[in-house]
């Protein structure tokens, strides 16, 4: 009665089942030490769960992946550079953005991997296509260590903004 008067206040079935968990776990506790409680943690242990319904992920199939870098890679190195490197890495716009030419590690022809400053610094290993379309990128563009990776055309970071641009250019093409 009790979890049929929670779920029709709108609390979700895994939240529900968590608690039945725990009453489950507390009840077998509580029946070692005094028999009394026995026959209530054997009927908690009978109160089935409840299904969770499971949303899939949206996730881009490898045909839409293809289609998305086909149309990156039409539109100039930098674009393919971009959407190769976060379909490959899943980095978020805001840390493709940030990357600096000092943090890509390895030939610029072909790097290995990123050094992802921030609170959570971190090593993103390439994957070959993605390292081949950043490496074609570094080629075409030039800079020090201390330039950002990804820039505007007056030589200005490109930003969190111009990185969804981009993308958003390419699913739009």
């Amino acid at each position: 009665l009790h979890r049929a008067e929670l779920s029709a206040r709108g609390v979700s079935p895994a939240t529900l089942n968590r608690r039945l968990a725990f009453l489950r776990r507390f009840a077998a506790f509580a029946a070692e030490s005094d028999p009394a409680v026995a026959a209530s943690a054997r009927s908690l242990a009978e109160v089935p769960y409840q299904a969770v319904p499971r949303r899939p992920a949206p996730a881009l199939s490898r045909e839409q992946e293809q289609r998305l870098a086909d149309a990156a890679e039409s539109a100039g190195a930098l674009d393919a550079a971009v959407v190769r490197l976060m379909l490959g890495t899943g980095l978020r716009a805001s840390e493709a953005a940030s990357l600096l030419r000092s943090d890509v590690a390895g030939p610029s022809a072909l790097p290995r991997s990123l050094r992802i400053r921030g609170p959570r610094a971190k090593t993103v290993h390439l994957a070959p296509r993605a390292a081949r379309a950043l490496g074609a990128h570094l080629r075409t563009s030039e800079g020090g260590a201390a330039d950002p990776v990804f820039r505007r055309r007056d030589g200005g970071p490109l930003g969190e903004e111009g990185i969804s641009s981009i993308i958003a250019r390419a699913a739009k093409a």
